[in-house]
């Protein structure tokens, strides 16, 4: 994958690609006119080198022609070029092995210089030559089959490279020799009349065919902007300087017979493993950062898509995504249900049209600056009184909105979630209620209790109004448990709430205080109102049973009164006495009511 930012080097190296194609024929052109004009001197390094033959040079000046116009995207011509490349180089290398002469070594020019061989290129020269015609015949089919850069065949790009590295590597191996002993590699048969030009040639060659075509691994990796191609552009030149240096070292102390041939061929293979381990070790690691990185990265990407999905696929919040211009992308269930229209409707649809007309000015001004403000990336609307959508009957909706900007490939869209004020108020509502209230029973709870006593201390009621505590427990609730089970007990619990509050009047409220204990709290204008409400109490627990599954179990309760008045300092205390009296109503014989101002009151304790 090319990355928009290294166009330029892109740019670079077709200009680099063409430098090398036209070095190429230079040198192909330079070296052919040595050999037609009779000056030799330029068709060899030094005297005792070898020359470059006048087949090689035209060989060079195809190549870099072929590559030439490659980058000129005449792709047919190059085509034909490899071909002819290709084709020549095979007849000169299969002279060798069958050791016929088809006279085509000195096609050009005569050849007076060798006795052996004469004008015709080494087999190595010969052999890289039908490998770069054949790389430019696969690359310019190639450019030719996919004009849209649609290259990404893996089993051609696996070929096209071990092509190039096959080709480059004898060059490589001539060039590094020139540097070491150049007469080791006259003596050596299929390198023997190889010049340094020609291993030059290639290298160029090979170099600018891998930054021309796409399926090349040097072409990846060198414009690739990854932590993989930043490593790889850092760690190439000291790769590549480090063997050669050593090499010329252990070979310069050899030829001074500081070392024997086979202690430093064992030195230099002993550090260039260290160095490939070290390498090895190097990449391993690397690449199990990488791995580690890209799992979490994947799990915190499972993690994001689990929450949006639960937000996404909800329907007590509307979702939408939309662009810049304020046309709809996307919408959940969510969003049906506040605005009524249906997924695929609302996708075709313009934020204005879940607005009402006085609210669509401001709502585009908001959009307008979020677009064009890279500083906004979030904002919220939640003002009930100003925010409202407009739903499919033309009904206004108040919402608590939220808007998220985000950029996605270069294009502006923005994700809004909105709840309706009134479902919101509802299910908040919900929850108080849910809190505050007995889970069995369904009536109130100790701890909602608590708050109410609390404000009653804090304000007391007015216009002669005052509140009585009521007291009650369910007599011999534990036999029923112990006889009948927790399951039926739990059933006459709930019965019992449910007859308890049957007998209070508007105003008055039921809590439960703990186990079989309930407190109701009855608005009074005195303790004889209090005592009617007992009355009523008791006589409706004894008018009929409480049904409990296929049981009718008849219960009683003793109830404890007391009254807030002056004399008592806070709702608390008036909880305390009640208590008191409660427990003289039980020890009292049970099924019946005491009322705290008929004892002797103490100070509670």
């Amino acid at each position: 994958m090319v990355y928009p930012r290294l166009q330029q080097q892109l740019q670079l190296a077709s200009f680099v690609v063409t430098i090398m194609a036209l070095l190429q024929i230079a040198l192909g052109l330079v070296v052919l006119l040595g050999w037609l004009w009779g000056h030799s001197d330029l068709t060899v390094l030094a005297p005792g080198f070898p020359t470059m033959k006048a087949n090689t040079a035209t060989g060079f000046l195809l190549a870099g022609s072929g590559l030439l116009l490659m980058v000129k995207r005449c792709l047919m011509v190059t085509l034909i070029i490899g071909f002819a490349l290709m084709t020549t180089a095979t007849v000169s290398f299969l002279q060798y092995p069958f050791e016929i002469n088809t006279g085509i070594d000195q096609f050009w020019v005569e050849d007076t210089s060798s006795d052996q061989f004469p004008g015709r290129p080494s087999e190595m020269t010969a052999f890289v030559f039908i490998i770069t015609g054949l790389v430019l015949m696969i690359v310019a089919f190639r450019k030719h089959q996919y004009p849209a850069g649609d290259e990404h065949n893996l089993s051609t790009n696996w070929g096209l490279n071990t092509l190039i590295v096959v080709g480059c590597s004898p060059a490589l191996t001539g060039l590094f020799t020139y540097f070491y002993l150049p007469e080791a590699l006259f003596e050596t048969r299929p390198f023997a009349s190889m010049t340094i030009y020609t291993c030059l040639g290639f290298v160029a060659f090979f170099y600018g065919i891998s930054l021309r075509s796409k399926g090349s691994i040097l072409r990846e990796i060198l414009f690739r902007d990854t932590p993989g191609g930043r490593y790889f552009r850092r760690m190439i030149l000291p790769i590549l300087i480090f063997p050669i240096v050593f090499g010329f070292v252990v070979q310069y102390a050899t030829g001074e017979n500081w070392l024997q041939p086979a202690f430093a061929t064992a030195l230099f293979a002993s550090i260039m493993s260290l160095v490939f381990v070290m390498a090895l070790s190097y990449s391993a690691n690397q690449q199990d950062r990488w791995q580690l990185a890209l799992s979490a990265q994947a799990d915190a990407r499972a993690q994001a898509e689990s929450k949006m999905s639960l937000v996404w696929e909800s329907d007590q919040a509307a979702v939408m995504l939309f662009d810049e211009r304020g046309f709809v992308h996307e919408a959940n269930p969510g969003a049906v249900a506040v605005f009524g229209w249906s997924i695929e409707e609302m996708k075709t649809m313009h934020l204005r049209e879940f607005m009402p007309e006085a609210s669509r000015h401001r709502h585009e001004l908001i959009l307008h600056n979020a677009v064009h403000d890279n500083s906004i990336n979030r904002y919220t609307m939640d003002d009930p009184e100003r925010v409202f959508g407009l739903n499919r009957d033309g009904k206004k909706v108040p919402l608590v909105i939220t808007v998220s900007r985000q950029n996605v490939g270069g294009k502006i869209f923005f994700g809004a979630v909105m709840l309706q004020v009134d479902k919101l108020s509802q299910r908040v509502n919900g929850l108080i209620k849910e809190v505050n209230m007995d889970e069995l029973t369904r009536v109130g709870n100790r701890k909602s209790l608590e708050k109410r006593l609390a404000a009653l201390s804090r304000h007391r009621l007015r216009d002669g109004y005052t509140v009585a505590v009521l007291m009650l427990d369910i007599d011999y609730f534990k036999h029923i448990n112990d006889r009948w089970g927790h399951t039926l007990g739990d059933k006459v619990l709930r019965g019992f709430a449910d007859r308890v509050s049957g007998c209070l009047r508007h105003g008055d409220s039921l809590y439960r205080y703990g186990g079989e204990e309930f407190v109701a709290l009855v608005v009074c204008e005195d303790l004889e109102q209090a005592e009617a409400v007992a009355r009523r109490i008791l006589r409706s627990l004894a008018s009929a049973p409480i049904p409990a599954e296929d049981q009718a179990l008849t219960v009683s309760c003793s109830m404890g009164i007391a009254l807030i008045d002056e004399s008592i300092t806070s709702a608390r205390e008036c909880l305390k006495l009640a208590d008191q009296a409660l427990y003289a109503a039980k020890a009292s014989g049970r099924k019946r009511y005491v009322c705290s101002a008929w004892l002797d009151r103490q100070p509670p304790s």
